[in-house]
């Protein structure tokens, strides 16, 4: 497992995640009505967005299993937010995301990400 940028490649796995009313049912946003240009759209967004820090987690293969992301980065801290494709539910791969983002410079300088 690592993390990568989000590529386009990813909006279909993105979408059956968004789709799952296992995976979505207990979050504020209404995801079940998002289409693929929605998550085309935010992919593209990702990339350029200087205020949070999005990656795709994959498996060895490249395939997307989900995503994390770092919300509201200032002075060094973040708000973080990891979703997962249901197929890869309880396997472990949530909690290594989250070690793996710690690992990020959430400063985009010298500032480690502190785990909170």
């Amino acid at each position: 497992m690592r993390l990568r940028k989000l590529e386009a490649k990813d909006a279909p796995r993105m979408l059956e995640w968004m789709h799952d009313e296992n995976v979505v049912h207990f979050m504020k946003t209404d995801f079940m009505h998002k289409t693929m240009e929605d998550c085309e759209r935010f992919i593209v967004f990702a990339q350029e967005d200087s205020s949070n820090i999005h990656r795709a987690v994959i498996d060895d293969e490249d395939n997307y299993m989900g995503t994390v992301s770092l919300k509201n980065i200032e002075n060094g801290s973040a708000e973080f937010a990891i979703t997962m494709h249901r197929s890869v539910m309880g396997k472990g791969l949530a909690a290594a995301g989250r070690r793996r983002t710690e690992q990020l410079n959430i400063a985009r300088e010298s500032a480690p990400c502190q785990a909170v």
